[in-house]
């Protein structure tokens, strides 16, 4: 599932107050840069949300993405977050190639540039040894730099993953973090994530076992075009019935 020189996806970009890497449906913001930026609305004031778009990673691709983790690596290290490693992405790049190979890895473009991330993977047993069904997305590496803070657009990214889910038939987008990160713990609430219990989670060596906070969003999947169909003829069938009696 993860790359085991690396911290767990979900977890491993967030500080006390995150940049923006979260994994939910409405998160965050977090920054690629390490020296100084402009301010976001100086940057970034004449893009609209039509502007957003988001691709599969193709092969061609695993430089810049690696870049970018990378880079938001390095802001977290200058900052004494202790969270991504600076190197360790460049050093499973055979991982992530695997992953892009496999549709996982989902990339955000404002224009021709590059300003988020984001994995969807289908199944999380570690986290979620529980669950048998396969009825969820679970939202990794979502990432937005720094320069593109405070815009939606990690919203807009979420609010895309969930429609993938419902795509796919899914009925939840699911995610995890630290159980004592209480930003993380408080947003998710706020934007509608039920919290579905803590969990020592099991992850191999090096990384160990990690005390894990879950949540789940429940998604309203609309019906196909014959499900609707199909109803339509029952409601007519409904309606007439009564009808018919008092004919007799």
């Amino acid at each position: 599932m993860i790359p085991w020189t690396l911290m767990p996806p979900n977890h491993a970009l967030e500080p006390s107050r995150p940049p923006s890497v979260l994994s939910c449906r409405r998160a965050a913001r977090l920054s690629a840069s390490v020296g100084q930026t402009n301010s976001v609305e100086e940057v970034n004031s004449s893009w609209n949300m039509t502007d957003l778009r988001i691709v599969s990673a193709q092969e061609s691709d695993l430089g810049q993405y690696i870049d970018l983790l990378e880079e938001i690596a390095a802001w977290l290290e200058a900052r004494g977050i202790k969270q991504w490693r600076p190197g360790s992405f460049r050093l499973s790049a055979n991982y992530y190639a695997e992953s892009i190979s496999q549709g996982e890895v989902q990339l955000a473009f404002v224009g021709g540039e590059l300003i988020g991330t984001l994995r969807l993977l289908l199944r999380d047993p570690i986290v979620w040894p529980e669950v048998i069904e396969n009825d969820a997305v679970y939202v990794y590496h979502l990432a937005v730099r720094r320069t593109w803070g405070d815009q939606g657009l990690s919203a807009q990214m979420l609010e895309w993953a969930a429609n993938r889910a419902t795509s796919l038939g899914k009925r939840y987008v699911r995610l995890d973090c630290m159980a004592d990160n209480q930003f993380l713990v408080e947003y998710y609430v706020r934007a509608g994530f039920d919290e579905r219990g803590e969990i020592d989670a099991p992850f191999p060596a090096p990384v160990g076992t990690l005390r894990l906070r879950r949540y789940e969003k429940r998604l309203r999947i609309q019906p196909t075009a014959a499900q609707q169909a199909l109803a339509a003829v029952g409601a007519r069938r409904d309606h007439e019935a009564p009808r018919l009696k008092r004919g007799r």
